[in-house]
């Protein structure tokens, strides 16, 4: 089942820095099916965070359209959309209120998307679903960690029950074993749920742990796409070749420095 069309996305932006118009998102087109985990790739800069923020409804494109269910998502957004997607951040902290605990986040999420049931009951669920202990309920985010606030965004982006999760380089700014206990995390959730995930990245690394298909992004386009194992495998374009031969490098000097 298709859940997410993303078709002939265009975005520009007025760059302060060059004061040019910077053509950020090109025809971008993608599809993500029920179940299904996709990889967005490509350097800094490539337009792999803008196409995010669209899909996600945070800015509108100037053209193309994004299709939820079959149905045109028309920005912005109404509040069912967000019971259908729902978005993590690179920086988990900056995406809280510093004034309120976890808990309460968990539950006035909760609150605002109608949840039947015990709140607090259901708050505490989140947060084991994520691997944080009951405790944390009561935690304020500068209390904890980078990967714990990770795990707490997790939470509060699941707290809607999303088909489809995105990741905006969730995991770029967490050290190489947190790193590798969120991409843990996710393919666990994948597991359980059945959710559909998004996946931001520049780390191929991360891409071939977790994805099952990858879309390769360069200038605002999207240069090469197919299943994960065929772009590691067999990439088609000079580019992809490039990013992993960067990843052979960066695994060949880890090895070396042990």
């Amino acid at each position: 089942m298709e859940l997410l069309k993303v078709e002939n996305l265009d975005k520009s932006f007025l760059s302060s820095k060059h004061a040019k118009l910077v053509h950020a998102v090109n025809q971008v087109s993608f599809t993500v099916n029920s179940g299904e985990f996709v990889a967005l790739v490509g350097e800094s800069g490539s337009g792999k965070s803008t196409v995010a923020q669209i899909i996600a409804g945070l800015t509108p494109a100037d053209s193309g359209a994004v299709f939820l269910r079959g149905e045109r998502a028309a920005y912005p957004y109404f509040r069912e959309y967000y019971k259908f997607l729902q978005m993590v951040f690179q920086m988990p902290v900056d995406s809280f209120d510093p004034r309120w605990r976890i808990g309460k986040v968990l539950e006035t999420i909760l609150k605002r998307f109608a949840y039947p049931g015990n709140r607090r009951m259901r708050a505490a669920e989140l947060l084991s679903m994520v691997g944080l202990p009951l405790a944390y309920l009561d935690k304020f985010p500068a209390q904890m960690s980078g990967g714990e606030c990770q795990r707490a965004a997790l939470a509060r982006a699941l707290a809607v029950g999303p088909e489809l999760l995105i990741c905006d380089e969730i995991t770029s700014a967490l050290d190489v074993s947190v790193q590798a206990q969120v991409i843990d995390l996710l393919l666990q959730l994948k597991e359980k749920t059945k959710i559909s995930l998004l996946f931001i990245s520049h780390d191929l690394a991360l891409v071939q742990g977790i994805s099952d298909r990858v879309l390769v992004m360069k200038d605002g386009m999207i240069v090469e796409s197919g299943s994960t194992s065929e772009i590691l495998g067999a990439p088609r374009t000079a580019y992809t070749r490039q990013l992993i031969q960067s990843l052979i490098t960066i695994e060949d000097e880890e090895k070396e420095s042990y």
